[in-house]
């Protein structure tokens, strides 16, 4: 019994590191469409407008001038993008995938979070940009929670 026990917890182990191998070299592809996406909020070295165009699907009618006004009201929040972080990585079973990100701003105590939409081939179809304001360091947590 303890010999079948062991082969059935080394197959499940087995195949889930062929899984996560998998899903890990899709990630990675989808990353770095991501990552030329949100390079467009680095002011110092941002994606060329046809670069970023080709990452995107159902676009059409996205132009320079919606991509500057994405860009400044997300700069207008945060600043600059100091800091990207990947959060999660979800793949459905419909080949639609989500990678969230934590954008950390120049702005002090500003940032935002980031939610990119793949479709099965790996074409940006949405994205949405939620700003975030963080409490500054040793602030009080519980001060505005505090009945009066």
């Amino acid at each position: 019994m303890k010999k079948v026990l062991l082969f059935v917890f080394a197959a499940l182990l087995v195949c889930g590191s062929c899984f996560a191998a998998g899903n890990g070299k899709y990630l990675e592809k989808l990353e770095k469409s991501a990552d030329k996406f949100l390079a467009t909020l680095n002011k110092e070295n941002p994606t060329p407008f046809a670069e970023y165009y080709k990452l995107l699907e159902g676009f059409e009618n996205h132009t320079e001038k919606d991509l500057q006004n994405m860009v400044a009201g997300v700069r207008q929040h945060l600043g600059d993008a100091k800091e990207v972080k990947l959060e999660n990585f979800h793949r459905f079973p419909d080949g639609i995938s989500e990678l969230n990100y934590l954008i950390v701003g120049t702005t002090p105590n500003r940032g935002g979070h980031v939610d990119v939409v793949f479709n099965p081939n790996g074409k940006i179809i949405m994205y949405q940009f939620t700003p975030l304001e963080f409490l500054p360091e040793g602030a009080d947590k519980n001060k505005n929670n505090k009945k009066k």
